[in-house]
């Protein structure tokens, strides 16, 4: 995409800035749903700013505004990653002591924060991996693969074990 350093500020800054303004509704519904339909609202989201990389390298068609070379697909992307950074970040802080007694959400957070760091060890290689074997589609279909079983998974537990609401 030959992005310039603006460019690239723009798209980082434009969906921080959404996240930070639409976090209050998010704070809100987590409050009043199950964590794991929450999960899975954050999951999609994902998968969707991932899929509109695909989009705009589909349909590269952009606009230069103030020095900023502006994809018209890439403004799905900030619209999706707002969502995903609002909503992973509720996320990350309350959802693993959702499923415990007050007593145990330091083990359980611990227990999640371990096992995240398991899956840094192994994700990131196994994502160069796939770059290199088949290119970027392939490599975010992939990932777009696993959240959408990600979200599914969170959907099925939430409509079968109802806990707590």
């Amino acid at each position: 995409m030959n992005l310039v350093y603006s460019s690239v500020a723009f798209y980082k800054n434009g969906y921080n800035i959404i996240a930070i303004m639409i976090m209050p509704f998010f704070g809100k519904l987590i409050g009043n749903i199950d964590p794991r339909r929450f999960a899975a609202i954050s999951f999609l989201s994902m998968m969707m700013y991932i899929f509109s990389l695909i989009l705009t390298g589909a349909y590269p068609n952009s606009v230069e505004f103030w020095g900023i070379t502006l994809y018209y697909m890439m403004i799905l992307y900030i619209l999706f990653h707002s969502v995903f950074a609002a909503t992973m970040g509720l996320l990350w802080s309350i959802g693993s002591a959702y499923f415990c007694p007050p007593s145990e959400a330091g083990n359980y957070q611990s227990l999640h924060l371990a096992l995240t760091g398991v899956r840094a060890l192994f994700a990131p290689l196994m994502g160069v991996f796939f770059y290199e074997m088949w290119g970027f589609n392939v490599t975010f279909i992939i990932a777009m693969s696993f959240l959408l079983v990600g979200s599914a998974f969170m959907l099925w537990s939430a409509r079968k074990y109802r806990v707590l609401q």
